[in-house]
């Protein structure tokens, strides 16, 4: 990432300062340096909300909950970001650590797997929570490299990917097929309910998980 020494021993220097400073300060801010990494970004953005600003919001960490805290999420690589209120200095929490946070209106939940053959670990976005199930999305970026200008950099564009949640199984969900295998029990209901709404599972794939699954939790 780095092309000389000088800037490796500034690089190093930056967080052995940043360590001095906080030394037993509060738990909240104990991650890694966060290096930005915008200026290689041609096309898109890898934030969410399409924007750079911190925005206050709320993290669950190490189980203690953290109320009004400046946060950044970078979808792209999948980290939290905040800033330190003496120092300035931007840094991503340990993901590990991260049970849950609320940003720019939305809740998200560190889901672990169950199995490596399972859903990847990382943050998910909760669209709907019900008793008997709830309904996930998480946030996705694709890279692609971008020689126009001779010097390499990348295009990011989104990508979503929905799941639905039952008891601890957490399901990926991209066709209609997919919602009906998953509310097997209720396929009858669910089916006639997708096609008095009108729900074709396209354009609005969004919203339409999210009103299959409130109404299956309301049967």
């Amino acid at each position: 990432m780095y092309n000389d020494t000088a800037s490796h021993h500034a690089y190093n220097s930056t967080i052995d300062h940043y360590k001095k400073i906080l030394g037993n300060e509060l738990g909240l801010y104990n991650g890694s340096v966060y290096v930005d990494y915008t200026q290689t970004v041609s096309q898109g953005s890898s934030f969410l909300g399409d924007s750079t600003y911190l925005s206050y919001g709320n993290v669950t960490y190490d189980g203690v909950l953290y109320e009004n805290i400046p946060l950044l999420y970078d979808i792209y690589q999948n980290k939290l970001i905040t800033i330190h209120p003496s120092t300035k200095i931007r840094f991503s929490f340990v993901n590990e650590r991260v049970e849950a946070f609320t940003l720019l209106g939305s809740y998200f939940y560190n889901l672990k797997p169950v199995s490596v053959y399972t859903i990847k670990p990382g943050y998910y976005e909760r669209l709907y929570s019900g008793i008997k199930s709830s309904a996930y999305q998480r946030h996705e970026k694709q890279a692609r490299n971008d020689l126009s200008d001779r010097i390499v950099k990348i295009g990011l564009s989104d990508k979503n990917v929905f799941f639905i949640k039952i008891k601890d199984k957490v399901t990926p969900v991209s066709r209609k097929k997919d919602i009906l295998k998953i509310y097997d029990n209720e396929r009858k209901k669910i089916s006639h309910f997708m096609r008095t709404e009108k729900l074709r599972f396209r354009n609005n794939k969004r919203e339409d998980i999210i009103k299959i699954t409130r109404f299956y939790n309301e049967l």
